[in-house]
C-alpha cells in the first residue's frame, strides 16, 4: 500500500510541475529561442543520445574483453530470471517461468565503485593505463551523454510543461551528483 502511494505522490508532483511549468515565462523564451533551431537541436541531441549509448555498450563490451568472465550456468539462469520477474506487473505478484537451453553461455562483468575511488583515480590519472578504470570512465561519459540527449530530446519536442519536467530531472540529477562528488 505504501508503495502505491508513493507513486500516487509523485504522479501528482510531476502533475504540479508540468502544470506550473506551463506558465513560466523563461520557459517561453526557452521555446521561442528554439523553436526556430528545433531541427538542428533534434539531430544534436538524438546524435548525443546515440553517441553515449554507443560508448556505453561499447565501453561495457571493453570491460567484459578486458576483465570480464564465462558466466556459469546458474548466473545465466539468475539473470534470465531477474529479467523475467522485471517484466511482473508488481513486485507483490513476482513469479515468472523461464527456460534455459542446454547449451547456453555469456560473458559478463562486475564493478562497484566509490565516488571518492572515482575521484583518486582521476587525479592519478589511472584511466590511461588501467583497462579497468578506462572502461568505467568511457561508460559514465556515455551514461551522461545518453541522459542529457534523451532528455535533450524531450525538452526540444516536448510540450512546454513536459520540457519544465525534463529540466528539473536532469538539474536534480546533475546537483545530486555534483553534491555527491564534492562530499566524497
Amino acid at each position: 500500500m505504501k508503495e502505491w502511494l508513493l507513486i500516487f505522490r509523485n504522479c501528482i508532483l510531476a502533475l504540479i510541475v508540468i502544470a506550473v511549468g506551463s506558465a513560466l515565462p523563461p520557459l517561453q523564451s526557452l521555446e521561442d529561442w528554439m523553436t526556430p533551431l528545433r531541427m538542428e537541436l533534434i539531430w544534436l541531441t538524438t546524435g548525443m543520445a546515440f553517441f553515449g549509448w554507443a560508448l556505453l555498450i561499447g565501453a561495457a563490451l571493453y570491460r567484459i574483453a578486458t576483465g570480464g568472465g564465462s558466466l556459469k550456468r546458474n548466473e545465466i539462469e539468475a539473470t534470465i530470471q531477474s529479467v523475467k520477474d522485471a517484466q511482473s506487473i508488481s513486485y507483490s505478484f513476482r513469479a515468472s517461468k523461464y527456460w534455459v537451453p542446454k547449451k547456453a553461455w555469456g560473458a559478463g562483468f562486475s564493478d562497484e565503485v566509490s565516488f571518492a575511488q572515482v575521484k583518486a583515480a582521476w587525479r592519478l590519472g589511472l584511466w590511461r593505463q588501467d583497462p579497468r578504470w578506462r572502461g568505467l570512465f568511457i561508460m559514465g561519459l556515455g551514461a551522461v551523454l545518453m541522459a542529457v540527449g534523451g532528455f535533450g530530446i524531450i525538452i526540444v519536442l516536448g510540450a512546454p510543461g513536459l520540457k519544465s519536467l525534463a529540466v528539473g530531472a536532469l538539474l536534480y540529477a546533475a546537483v545530486r551528483t555534483t553534491w555527491g562528488f564534492l562530499r566524497a
